[in-house]
């Protein structure tokens, strides 16, 4: 548990480590020429106060706020363009009005506010500040407050980070209009986001100097610097989802005001409403990296993952209608209707659920707000789903209400039960894949129950194989010859199938040779204490070079053995008739129920009885197991066998339950793939099983999106089973704890 807290931290504060990768280049440039400046600084402050003396204000406080005055957003601009008579080119117009502010008010205001503390014992000033003291009580005890080292200067840094802050937003609309001092508008998207990111960063910048002004003050500096561009993005991020929505008139009725002017210009420029959003995610993501409570750091990256779906679908939804098909055709279920949405508005809505339960983690720390809030997106989703299901059928009802009640439900027990966000994440990213294929749908039809289904038959293999690794990895062997072992199996299903004629009699071939190549990686490991990596990688590439060589030689030249039937679909009574889950889970053939069931059964064993006890005992603490009477060499033996028995039945399902023909290499990784599924369900069988379906799900979208003819590169479509085994494994490897005794060998003593 410690290991898993420490990891959680380290996770929750790298989030912006983008951000200190970049500053730790681009700073050191900066301080460089800030130190060259300083010199050139102090004689115009001299000059400064030269000039100043004959009006009877300390030439310090002047220099002072004119430090401030370069140091305001665009502040630079106004004289350089009113004394110029026309607006700066656009190169110019971004080294004036940030590189000043960067440069000259960042030093000036370094140097002035070390100057400043002096000036109030000046008889002057503290005769004007005392007046004002008395005539204005709140602003004695704001400067009593800041007159302590170093607080004066991380008061005006901070507001001036909020200030950079909330001027990102805006520079971008004067970038992309030519409002105000700005030559020709900007239609290049490029710009558009350097436009209201730019101001941002240098608004981190400022922020990051009020934490080395004051540093006793740095968890409340953070927390208020991050709080401001999670705000102004989160307002971002309200704007433009209501300018998702159509038609514009969601601010309040008769609305003229700002809000309904952006939401008009949002709606009408689409290239101003992409980088709208990625500004918004982008000061999110800011947001995580200033906010150190791993609370509030999580949920601000669970906000800017909501950013992101708005991102990538919601211009692409627009008032097209997504149609998911409930019934599998070909089947005998029960007669539903189709689930309808407007592509757009339900994206929006996901969108806008996702961001809500990153707010949700925002604030759970808080009893009163945590209960709050969960409670009104409870309520919102609960009002939307009544709303869907009366306008566009009772199927879409019931379709968003599971949908919503998953998401809602896996997030409220992780908020309310315990610390975790495991469950946030994934309810987030149902979301997304729900706004994805509601994009990729847009104006279709999707037969959605088909997918489920391809879903299940992609995540079989890859489930066995994941089940023969929880086998041999509970009692401490590590089995990376599950690849070669589901290969062997594989070839010899479909040779005993067709050489004699019965499916049955391929399928106890198949797990057969799975059973001997385990009994083969037990006695290297086991008994001759081989490096069990060595040993099933040996294994991997003798099945793979056997059964290539077998394929070309025996079976092209005699077809016959390479022609086997398969399995046929059998449909369970009454179950197989239940919309949706019916086609999925009770219409398959023989090799799926065989894998539902060794789901079930190992997990009884391993924790419901007492070989699964002396099992899980041998892959903890051998020594201890041994001392007790186990024999932990016989145990170790028997659980690799058997799990090499299922990964040969994960390989007749390639050859007897699939496509009926073996074809060289046809397992295509799906061994290492089921061990990655091991480990992110860390090494139990339900977990396991939980996994597969994801990596089946990924799979199964794969080959859907290619019939949709989404505008993904196939290559990329090609990769998406690949790439989720290395988003999970890079998220999980390092967190997920193996048995204690995992790899190593035992001697008896």
């Amino acid at each position: 548990m410690e290991k898993r807290h420490r990891w959680n931290e380290t996770v929750g504060r790298a989030l912006g480590g983008v951000f200190r990768q970049v500053w730790s280049r681009v700073w050191g440039v900066v301080q460089t020429l800030a130190g060259r400046l300083r010199p050139l600084l102090a004689l115009l402050k001299r000059l400064w106060e030269r000039v100043s003396a004959p009006l009877k204000v300390p030439g310090r406080v002047t220099f002072f706020l004119l430090a401030l005055f370069f140091s305001f957003p665009w502040a630079p601009v106004a004289p350089a363009t009113l004394a110029l008579g026309r607006p700066l080119p656009p190169l110019y117009l971004v080294l004036v009005g940030l590189g000043v502010p960067l440069l000259l008010g960042l030093t000036s205001l370094r140097l002035a506010s070390t100057w400043l503390r002096a000036d109030f014992a000046l008889p002057g000033v503290g005769v004007g500040y005392e007046a004002a003291r008395i005539r204005f009580p709140w602003l004695g005890r704001l400067v009593g407050r800041l007159r302590g080292r170093g607080r004066l200067a991380a008061f005006c840094w901070l507001v001036l980070g909020d200030l950079w802050t909330v001027a990102a937003p805006l520079s971008t609309l004067n970038f992309r209009y030519g409002l105000f001092l700005v030559g020709e508008p900007s239609a290049s998207p490029l710009a558009l986001v350097l436009a209201g990111t730019l101001p941002a960063l240098l608004g981190l910048v400022f922020i990051s100097q009020a934490e080395l002004a004051w540093r006793e003050g740095r968890a409340r500096i953070r927390g208020i610097g991050g709080g401001g561009f999670l705000a102004v993005g989160v307002v971002m991020a309200f704007l433009g989802l209501l300018a998702g929505l159509r038609p514009p008139s969601n601010c309040l009725p008769g609305s003229g005001g700002l809000c309904g002017l952006a939401v008009a210009l949002l709606q009408a420029d689409t290239m101003l409403f992409l980088s709208w959003f990625l500004q918004a995610t982008l000061l999110t993501l800011m947001a995580a990296f200033l906010l150190e409570r791993r609370a509030q750091t999580m949920g601000a990256f669970f906000i800017s993952l909501g950013l992101l779906m708005a991102l990538l679908f919601v211009p692409g939804g627009g008032p097209q209608v997504s149609s998911f098909v409930l019934n599998l055709p070909g089947t005998e279920t029960w007669p539903i209707g189709d689930a309808v949405f407007p592509s757009g508005g339900l994206i929006v809505i996901l969108v806008a659920l996702a961001a809500g339960l990153g707010g949700w983690q925002t604030v759970r720390e808080v009893r009163f707000l945590r209960l709050a809030v969960g409670g009104l997106i409870g309520a919102a989703g609960l009002f939307v789903t009544i709303l869907f299901g009366l306008h566009y059928g009772l199927s879409t009802g019931g379709f968003l209400l599971v949908v919503l009640t998953l998401a809602l439900g896996l997030s409220g027990w992780q908020i309310l039960r315990t610390r975790e966000v495991n469950g946030i994440l994934g309810a987030i990213l149902l979301l997304f894949l729900l706004a994805f294929l509601i994009w990729a749908s847009a104006g279709r039809t999707f037969n959605l129950t088909g997918m489920l289904a391809g879903m299940l038959e992609a995540a079989t293999p890859i489930a066995l194989g994941a089940l023969s690794g929880v086998w041999c990895e509970r009692s401490a062997v590590i089995n990376i010859g599950i690849e070669g072992m589901m290969l062997s199996g594989a070839f010899t299903g479909v040779v005993a199938a067709s050489a004699s004629g019965s499916l049955l009699v391929g399928l106890l071939a198949g797990m057969l040779i799975g059973g001997l190549l385990g009994a083969l990686l037990a006695l290297l490991a086991i008994r001759f204490k081989v490096n069990q990596i060595i040993a099933g990688t040996a294994i991997n590439i003798f099945a793979t070079g056997a059964t290539s060589f077998l394929s070309a030689r025996v079976l092209a030249e005699n077809q016959a053995l390479n022609r086997a039937p398969t399995f046929p679909k059998v449909a369970l009574p009454v179950l197989s008739r239940i919309p949706v889950i019916g086609p999925v889970f009770f219409n398959n053939n023989l090799v799926i129920y065989l894998m539902l069931l060794l789901v079930v059964v190992t997990h009884i064993i391993l924790f419901s009885t007492r070989w699964g006890l002396r099992s899980r005992s041998v892959g903890e603490h051998p020594l201890a197991a041994d001392t007790l009477g186990v024999n932990v060499l016989r145990t170790r033996y028997i659980n690799v066998i058997i799990g090499g028995l299922i990964a040969g039945l994960g390989g007749v399902y390639f050859t007897l339950g699939s496509v009926a023909r073996f074809d060289e290499v046809m397992t295509a990784g799906r061994g290492f793939i089921g061990l990655a599924a091991m480990i992110f369900g860390r090494w139990t069988p339900f977990g396991a099983f939980g996994s597969s379906l994801i990596f089946g799900f990924a799979s199964a979208l794969q080959m859907k999106m290619s019939i949709l003819r989404v505008p993904i590169p196939s290559e990329f479509l090609l990769m998406a089973p690949y790439l989720a085994t290395i988003i999970v494994l890079a998220g999980i490897v390092g967190r997920a704890i193996p048995p204690a005794a995992d790899g190593q060998p035992y001697e008896k003593q």
